[in-house]
Order: structure tokens, then C-alpha cells, then sequence
């Protein structure tokens, strides 16, 4: 058998319309604690407000979420016996059924510009709608995120239940993008003694050993045919290619350091080696090249 109630307009309401599973106002134990009777729609991926997914992607993604916070409050309001009420948060006072609209969704995100973080703006006042309930509690809602909270009392003295955000099921874990494996490549080719031992991840901490009489140490990340020095390429694998000479060392070293911290902390991965090139094998390689660029004009 239900029972009835006279709300705050006067008028008698079948109290079975209240959903079961939210405490009545009148039965919480502390006057003005906040009991949560309805969880967010989504939870923040960060600190801010906007991040929010059903606030988001889009305003139908907004709709469908807030679809149902909006009829349970005004549902569980009529169940009390208040009458359809307006909305609190835009200056238009619509009907509170309504803050699914566009103009709604907009005007939201207009005020968010000014209150980007998200545990600021959802313990504003603004925006959260409260409608007292026949003078033993109240209920209110919160048209960030869709939250609906029962109180006792004629208002909300203690801050609200923490908002924990739950784990998503295993199914929806994403690895992190450093344990995710890439595509299958080509084997690398089995390192030379030298060039194994030389292999650095960054910094060039070890000095350089002297070279043979006659050569020249070559620093290259991969062969290239070109002949500039210090030659910046856009072309996939080269990223640097430089004959090190004594006075100008310290500056090729810099340069390297550099361009690596740039490449590594993007998450590419790199490799070095040093050759060491005899000068008469470098002038033929030189001569060889232009010989070939002539034949080719």
C-alpha cells in the first residue's frame, strides 16, 4: 500500500515514485552530511573539467548521459510532491527537464572557461541545484556531472562523499605504450668487436681513443652518399652525419648530445658508431662522387 505526503506546492504525490535504492531524506542519521544517491556520469581523465568524456564528446554524448540523472531528480522531486521546477544554473531559468539541450550543453562549457578545474567547479555552489523537501531534508544536483545527493536538514554543512574513480575492467586496460609491442622487423645485423664496445645510449662519457696516422674518425648514425659536413637529413634513419676534426670536436659532441636528448625523449630509438676512414680512402670516396653527379648532369 503506498503512502502520501504533502510537499512544498501543496499537493499530495505517490511516494513509490522515490527510487528505492535512495535513502529518504528523513531517515539519514546526520543533519546536513551529504549522502550520494546517484555516481557521476564519468569521472575527469585529469585535473580538469573539461576532460569529462560525456562532457567532452559532444553534445549527444551529453544528452544520453544526462538524460538519466535529469528524469530520476525530477522524478524523485514529483514523488515528494514538488511541482516541475527551472533550472538554477541558466539565467533563461528553462525547465530543469531541459539541461539536456544545446543551449544548456553551451552554456556549461562557457562558464568551465573561468572554472577549469574540476574538484573547484563541482564544490561550487553554482552548480549544484538544490530543492528542499518538505522541511526534513533536500536533494540536489550537480550539472557538471550528473551527481544526485540527499541531505537531512535545510542544507549541506559537511563537504560531499570523495568522488573514487573505478578501475576499468580488465578488458578496457590499455599497457603502456612502452611495453606495447612494435612490428616485427628485420634482425639487426651481429655487431663488429669494435662497434659493440663503442655503442652509447647518450653523452659520448668516454674519451675518444687516438687515431691511426693518416685517417680520420667519421661519426655517423647511418652511411650516407652525400659529402656535406654536419648534414641535417629528413630522409628515414640519418639524422647526422659529421667528419670530426680536433678543432672543432667539442662542438660536433655538443650537437650530437643535443639532437639525441631530442630524438630519445620522443621515443625513438637510436644508435651510434664511430669508423675510423683513411684519408686516401676518403678522397676516392669524394672523387667517386662527383665523377657520378657529372655523368648524371
Amino acid at each position: 500500500r503506498s503512502q502520501n505526503i504533502a510537499g512544498l506546492g501543496g499537493t499530495m504525490a505517490d511516494v513509490t515514485g522515490w527510487p528505492a535504492t535512495w535513502p529518504k531524506p528523513e531517515t539519514l542519521p546526520i543533519p546536513g552530511k551529504p549522502h550520494r544517491c546517484l555516481e557521476p556520469r564519468s569521472f575527469p581523465q585529469n585535473a580538469s573539467a573539461s576532460s569529462l568524456p560525456h562532457l567532452a564528446m559532444g553534445k549527444g554524448i551529453w544528452k544520453a548521459k544526462m538524460e538519466e540523472p535529469a528524469k530520476a531528480f525530477a522524478s524523485a522531486l514529483r514523488a515528494r510532491g514538488i511541482p516541475p521546477i527551472a533550472c538554477t544554473f541558466c539565467e533563461n531559468c528553462h525547465y530543469f527537464e531541459h539541461l539536456t539541450g544545446e543551449k544548456h550543453y553551451k552554456n556549461l562549457l562557457r562558464w568551465l572557461e573561468s572554472h577549469p578545474s574540476y574538484d573547484l567547479a563541482r564544490n561550487n555552489p553554482q552548480i549544484w541545484q538544490v530543492c528542499l523537501i518538505g522541511g526534513v531534508g533536500g536533494l540536489r544536483f550537480n550539472h557538471l556531472d550528473g551527481s544526485i545527493e540527499v541531505f537531512k536538514g535545510n542544507q549541506v554543512t559537511e563537504k560531499p562523499p570523495p568522488i573514487v574513480c573505478p578501475s576499468p575492467p580488465p578488458w578496457e586496460q590499455v599497457p603502456p605504450a612502452c611495453a606495447m609491442p612494435g612490428p616485427p622487423g628485420p634482425p639487426p645485423p651481429p655487431p663488429q668487436p669494435r662497434e659493440a664496445a663503442m655503442r652509447q645510449h647518450v653523452g659520448l662519457s668516454d674519451p675518444p681513443e687516438a687515431t691511426p696516422s693518416g685517417t680520420s674518425a667519421t661519426s655517423t648514425a647511418l652511411f650516407s652518399a652525400g659529402d656535406s659536413l654536419n648534414e641535417m637529413c629528413g630522409t628515414d634513419g640519418l639524422l647526422m652525419r659529421s667528419d670530426l676534426q680536433l678543432c672543432s670536436l667539442d662542438e660536433d659532441i655538443e650537437k650530437l648530445r643535443k639532437l639525441a636528448l631530442q630524438e630519445l625523449t620522443a621515443g625513438r630509438r637510436l644508435s651510434f658508431s664511430l669508423k675510423y676512414q683513411s684519408t686516401e680512402q676518403r678522397d676516392q670516396v669524394r672523387q667517386l662522387g662527383k665523377q657520378q653527379q657529372q655523368q648524371q648532369q
